[in-house]
């Protein structure tokens, strides 16, 4: 596993659990508003070893209940479902925030997981330019969305309304997708690094909670499990 990151106590990323996060390297994605930029790359000089992960996991375990595995993009990880035996087995739950690309692996590692969190990054037409991704992305996000609802694992869908997005656009990538058992959606905070081609778009105009409390009706329409932090 490359980890380039640990954050050592998490009440809010785990629902239900007291846990850590584990920040996995690499990603294939790069959204221009990304907050875990450092990330992106496999190659970082801050790299935690997973001996180092699993002392602390060891000498935590009275206190924490659960271990979170971010990213980046843990399913890019080639020993991610040996890495998520190991920490069960140290009697942990686990829970894989993923951005969706790689429905396979997600269907592999589901009976190690407790809980999911997938982000829906943008409208099918958008994510190529929103994230710097396959035109096809979203089509694997539908369908790692169609097994998590095929399975018994506990799961949410995401999504950060990021600058330009409108309240049609939010509405249309609501709609495209079945309802799911727990949606949460995000306000855009701006991120401390960016791409400077990217200045101008991070400082655009972005939903606001007054305009999400207008349209909560229609929005709760197409997911009526919406949660809205």
């Amino acid at each position: 596993m490359k980890i380039g990151g640990l954050q050592k106590l998490s009440t809010i990323d785990f629902p239900k659990y007291i846990s850590c996060v584990v920040f996995c390297l690499g990603c294939n994605m790069d959204c221009f508003y990304c907050h875990n930029r450092k990330l992106i790359s496999f190659d970082s000089d801050e790299v935690i070893s997973e001996e180092e992960i699993f002392r602390f996991l060891k000498a935590r375990n009275e206190i924490l209940e659960g271990v979170v595995i971010s990213g980046g993009e843990p399913t890019l990880q080639q020993d991610l479902l040996d890495f998520i035996k190991k920490i069960k087995l140290l009697g942990y739950k686990v829970k894989l925030d993923s951005n969706g690309l790689k429905p396979q692996i997600i269907e592999k590692i589901l009976p190690y997981l407790d809980y999911l969190a997938i982000d829906i990054k943008a409208t099918s037409d958008d994510y190529s330019k929103v994230c710097h991704s396959s035109k096809d992305s979203f089509k694997y996000v539908a369908e790692t969305i169609n097994i998590l609802l095929k399975s018994k694992i506990n799961f949410e869908g995401r999504t950060t309304m990021y600058p330009k997005m409108t309240i049609n656009d939010l509405i249309n990538i609501l709609k495209s997708i079945p309802p799911l058992p727990r949606y949460r959606l995000n306000f855009y905070k701006k991120p401390i690094f960016y791409k400077e081609k990217d200045e101008d778009l991070i400082n655009e105009v972005f939903i606001t909670k007054d305009e999400i409390s207008i349209n909560i009706e229609k929005l709760l329409q197409y997911q009526p499990n919406l949660i809205v932090v």
